[in-house]
């Protein structure tokens, strides 16, 4: 099998173009106009960018992967929920994933991310159990949304792909082996108390309900009393 090494991207010569370019992985960056085409030796602006175009190379590839070290889970937390509240902005998704991260942030913030594994996942599901707050499906949906965080920050190579297997598979909490209680799912409500709320028996009741208080209203003595005497006070006037 032969050996694999990363070769230095060669300066070429773009006959379309009539420019110096370099092809490395994939991408064709132009380093300005060669004269003479490749019989001729790159003019010394081409030389310039060439060069310059290799520096930036090789600290891009020295710093690759230099974000890793030293990051703490609420470092990268708080990345996370900035790329959310900007994914997620026709949605409260955002909300969600901050809710269900701050219990990681609180216990596990400090620590380097890449220190978090399987086993303080399940430590951390077995907190959110006994805290007693969440029902089992919100215990799992909670440890869903903080695997997420974790993928996300794979992506980004703020943390190793071969623990984010490891977090895959921390399994959910399952019904009826766990202490965690259920979601209490309510009785529907019956079609009787649907017909009542529609807008024509609301209406209906209203009127039933002033009916009344206008008949309790004058069968009071002080009301009878008082219409009384407005009745005399207008034949007075009238008189």
């Amino acid at each position: 099998m032969p050996r694999l090494t990363r070769r230095t991207p060669q300066l070429c010569y773009h006959r379309g173009t009539g420019q110096g370019y370099v092809s490395d992985g994939g991408t064709r960056p132009y380093l300005g106009v060669w004269p003479g085409g490749p019989a001729a030796p790159p003019p010394q602006a081409v030389l310039d960018a060439y060069r310059s175009f290799l520096a930036v190379r090789s600290t891009r590839v020295t710093t690759k992967r230099a974000p890793i070290e030293g990051l703490c889970i609420a470092e990268v937390a708080v990345a996370f929920l900035e790329w959310a509240n900007n994914e997620y902005q026709h949605s409260n998704e955002a909300d969600a994933l901050r809710y269900a991260i701050k219990p990681l942030v609180l216990i596990h913030g400090r620590e380097p991310i890449q220190d978090f594994g399987p086993a303080k996942l399940l430590r951390l599901q077995a907190y959110l159990v006994t805290e007693g707050r969440l029902t089992r499906q919100g215990v799992n949906k909670t440890i869903n949304k903080i695997r997420s965080m974790f993928k996300w920050s794979t992506v980004r190579e703020y943390y190793p792909g071969s623990t984010l297997e490891g977090l895959k598979a921390v399994p959910g909490l399952r019904a009826g082996r766990t202490p965690a209680r259920e979601f209490e799912v309510r009785d529907a409500v019956s079609s009787e108390h649907v017909d009542w709320t529609s807008p024509s028996k609301v209406d209906t009741g209203l009127r039933i309900t002033g009916l009344v208080h206008s008949q309790r209203a004058s069968s009071s003595p002080v009301m009878n009393e008082s219409f009384c005497g407005c009745k005399r006070l207008r034949h007075i006037q009238t008189g």
